[in-house]
Formats: structure tokens, sequence, C-alpha cells
């Protein structure tokens, strides 16, 4: 990693971003027992989970 700089790093903080923001949906809509809520926050998380999985963000510009 002898080249890295910041602005590299622009996606992974989205994407933890976008994690943080799934989660709290999920918490919330476990707390309100509100299912579609809980779907939605999961399916970001794991939306986000894909994409670091892959290694590839799709943010490469």
């Amino acid at each position: 990693m002898s080249g890295y700089d910041s602005s590299e790093c622009v996606p992974c903080l989205l994407a933890i971003v976008m994690l943080m923001i799934g989660l709290l949906i999920a918490y919330q809509g476990a707390q309100s027992s509100n299912g579609a809520f809980m779907l939605v926050g999961l399916v970001i998380v794991l939306g986000v989970l894909v994409l670091l999985g892959k290694g590839k963000i799709v943010f490469d510009f």
C-alpha cells in the first residue's frame, strides 16, 4: 500500500456510513417491531457487505 492517498478512502468511509445507517434503520425497526424497516435496514447492510466483499466498491472513477 505504498501509493495510498486519502482520496482512495472516500468509498470506504461512504461504505461505513451506509453500514451505520442500515444498522440504525434495522435497530429502529426492531424496537418498534416494524418488519418493513428491519428488512430495509438489513438489505442496506447486506448490500454494502456484498460490495465490500467483492473488494471493488462501485465508486471507482
